[in-house]
């Protein structure tokens, strides 16, 4: 008898080959009695079956693929005044989930449910990268952070002149714009 060896890839592994060669993935997937369909992960709970039940006319079995008529009463959630959306980064992600993500998101915005956005909040709009000399590579890591902010106004200079803007940091180096 042959010997048969496994050979399993990470996901990083998996990527660098994507990029060098043609690459195939297998997987294989237990069917139910041998029918072409797949057997359900895992059955409904006896108490949620008997709450789906009670409601199904509130909870069907696959939503609508559009937006409900409008109602007199039209709910809104209500900001306090001067409130700004967040405007940290998203966590990273592993690319299953991330492209999972996509999909739900492609088929909300399919079914109306949601819209593209035209906000810029957290959007980077330009970027600028130059090198460290050796005295700015022995420097602190708040005063790179300083260096970087003041390379960042040299060089855009032209776009904010006349503009008010505010440089938020807990940055002690900051104390350089009040001299």
């Amino acid at each position: 008898m042959a010997k048969v060896e496994s050979k399993a890839l990470s996901g990083l592994q998996f990527k660098r080959g994507l990029k060098k060669d043609p690459s195939f993935l297998a997987t294989l997937q237990e069917l139910n009695n041998g029918e072409d369909q797949i057997a359900p992960s895992s059955p409904t709970p006896a108490k949620v079956q008997v709450v789906l039940d009670e409601y199904k006319d509130v909870m069907p079995q696959e939503l609508p693929k559009k937006l409900p008529p409008r109602r007199e009463v039209d709910h809104q959630i209500e900001f306090k005044p001067g409130a700004k959306p967040p405007t940290m980064a998203p966590y990273r992600m592993a690319p299953l989930e991330l492209e999972e993500l996509r999909k739900q998101l492609q088929d909300l915005l399919d079914s109306g449910y949601i819209r593209p956005s035209k906000a810029s909040y957290g959007h980077p709009i330009a970027f600028e990268s130059r090198k460290l000399n050796d005295m700015e590579r022995r420097y602190t890591v708040p005063e790179k952070e300083m260096t970087a902010i003041i390379h960042c106004l040299k060089v855009w200079r032209h776009y904010l002149l006349g503009a008010t803007f505010l440089i938020m940091t807990d940055n002690v180096s900051t104390s350089y714009f009040q001299t």
